[in-house]
């Protein structure tokens, strides 16, 4: 499989940092970022709680056999330095499972039949992100028939692990201001063009008109044109007013259930 050229992996990054990245959406915008780095059948993301013993996993796509496969995992995983979400394997680089297990070895495993093979996957990547204390964070690239993960997926991987970090250390410094994020994504579902919703997270940060035009790339007039459409669409009138519209209807899609409601929690198996 060829690899991503520099700029695929520039643009691949800029989406990952683009306005708006938060807690709330750090793993769906982690899950394009890897897709377009090292495609998979599909993607997870899990956060292993340690005292609480709980491990909350999705996937970026449903799958009808997840909730009983991810049951299993938590009941079998510290059985498996594969699976049993240690930070440390492999010197914390990504791995994969061709690092412990041939194709033939991983197929007679009880993790395998009752996990990977339901799923129809049995080539398994794994990449960590670290997070706070007592959690342990780690991305899953699953894929279905050929060969394993190569030396120079894994290599591009290790690079992504750091933009990774770095994307959720941002996540995490900018939580005291969570109530006053604005994410153009979500304001554009709520009825803005995407220009219109980047003009108004630009306001949001407190730039001035003459700064959203060199941000962006536009004419000043083009700036007040596209804040006139916006007071008119919200209802405001006034800046100050469309920045309360705005962060309120961000807060109001951060608090209801994420789009792929995948994520569950079940009991994990430690020593």
């Amino acid at each position: 499989m060829p690899r991503p050229s520099v700029k695929t992996f520039s643009s691949a990054c800029h989406a990952l940092y683009a306005p708006g990245l938060r807690l709330g959406n750090f793993v769906a915008r982690s899950f394009a970022f890897l897709q377009r780095l090292v495609p998979a059948e599909f993607m997870a993301c899990g956060v292993l709680e340690r005292r609480q013993r709980h491990l909350a996993i999705g996937f970026d796509t449903p799958h009808p056999s997840f909730p009983v496969a991810m049951a299993s995992l938590g009941a079998l995983m510290d059985k498996y330095p594969l699976f049993n979400w240690d930070a440390f394997v492999n010197h914390g680089r990504p791995f994969c499972r061709s690092h412990f297990y041939s194709r033939r070895e991983f197929a007679d495993l009880d993790v395998y039949q009752e996990v990977f093979r339901p799923l129809g996957i049995d080539n398994h990547c794994a990449v960590h992100v670290p997070t706070r204390s007592g959690e342990t964070m780690f991305f899953g690239l699953e894929r279905s028939g050929g060969p394993d993960f190569s030396s120079g997926e894994l290599s591009l991987l290790e690079l992504a692990q750091a933009h990774l970090a770095d994307a959720h250390a941002l996540c995490r410094a900018h939580g005291d201001r969570h109530d006053d994020a604005v994410d153009p994504a979500q304001l554009a579902q709520a009825g803005l063009t995407p220009r219109e919703a980047e003009v108004l997270f630009w306001l949001n940060e407190g730039k001035s008109n003459r700064e959203i035009a060199l941000l962006l790339g536009i004419g000043l007039y083009t700036v007040k044109a596209h804040i006139a459409s916006i007071f008119n669409k919200t209802g405001t009138g006034n800046r100050l007013a469309a920045i309360v519209w705005a962060r309120q209807t961000c807060r109001r899609h951060d608090d209801a259930p994420p789009p792929s409601a995948g994520f569950v929690k079940v009991p994990a198996c430690l020593a």
